[in-house]
């Protein structure tokens, strides 16, 4: 059983709803772990106006993605979605390590980046 704010690990083979349920927890999940980070984001962008922009629109990307996936129909038994999935985990975790250290701010926004990329590539890949 998955810990709260934890998506549950599905077997190889989902249900079209099983599909649905498992991509809107993804995106649910990282919809609040952009919000959870948001201020310390901003923080790191300071004045940067491209950095502070880019946040904004990964926060409003990251809600509309949850959101239509909520609306999408979905496709059975897609085995990459647990690979993506676990790719924007690990992704989130090295966004949090580096806000932790703030070492390249420059990293943390291209690993955002990547998160909402790989966000897309879930949500494209999975639904109709």
């Amino acid at each position: 059983m998955a810990k709260k704010g934890e998506i549950a690990a599905t077997g190889p083979a989902l249900s079209a709803e099983a599909t649905k349920q498992t991509v809107v927890a993804a995106l649910q999940q990282q919809h609040a772990f952009i919000d959870r980070e948001f201020t310390g984001l901003m923080a790191i962008a300071g004045k940067d106006t491209g950095k502070v922009e880019a946040l904004k629109r990964a926060y409003l990307v990251s809600y509309d993605q949850y959101w239509d996936a909520v609306a999408r129909t979905f496709l059975e038994n897609e085995p990459r979605l647990q690979d993506l999935i676990k790719m924007m985990r690990s992704t989130q975790k090295r966004i949090k390590d580096q806000l932790a250290s703030v070492e390249n701010v420059a990293s943390v926004f291209q690993l955002l980046a990547s998160l909402i990329s790989t966000a897309a590539s879930l949500l494209m890949l999975s639904s109709m």
